[in-house]
Protein backbone atom coordinates (compact mmCIF):
# COMPACT_ATOMS: atom_id res chain seq x y z
CA UNK A 1 0.00 0.00 0.00
CA UNK A 2 2.83 2.42 0.82
CA UNK A 3 4.58 1.31 -2.37
CA UNK A 4 2.94 4.02 -4.50
CA UNK A 5 4.25 6.84 -2.32
CA UNK A 6 7.80 5.52 -2.60
CA UNK A 7 7.83 5.07 -6.36
CA UNK A 8 5.32 7.76 -7.32
CA UNK A 9 3.90 5.32 -9.83
CA UNK A 10 0.44 4.54 -11.15
CA UNK A 11 -2.67 6.42 -10.00
CA UNK A 12 -1.00 7.36 -6.73
CA UNK A 13 1.21 9.90 -8.53
CA UNK A 14 -1.93 11.70 -9.73
CA UNK A 15 -3.32 11.80 -6.20
CA UNK A 16 -0.01 13.13 -4.84
CA UNK A 17 0.07 15.90 -7.47
CA UNK A 18 -3.52 16.91 -6.63
CA UNK A 19 -2.71 17.02 -2.91
CA UNK A 20 0.39 19.13 -3.55
CA UNK A 21 -1.59 21.56 -5.73
CA UNK A 22 -4.27 21.92 -3.04
CA UNK A 23 -1.61 22.60 -0.39
CA UNK A 24 0.08 25.18 -2.64
CA UNK A 25 -3.27 26.88 -3.31
CA UNK A 26 -3.92 27.09 0.44
CA UNK A 27 -0.48 28.64 1.04
CA UNK A 28 -0.91 31.08 -1.88
CA UNK A 29 -4.35 32.07 -0.63
CA UNK A 30 -2.91 32.90 2.79
CA UNK A 31 0.07 34.74 1.29
CA UNK A 32 -2.24 36.82 -0.92
CA UNK A 33 -3.89 38.38 2.13
CA UNK A 34 -0.45 39.35 3.47
CA UNK A 35 0.90 40.75 0.17
CA UNK A 36 -2.14 42.95 -0.46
Amino acid sequence: MSRGFGCFGGNNSIAVVIIIIIILLLFLAEDDTCID
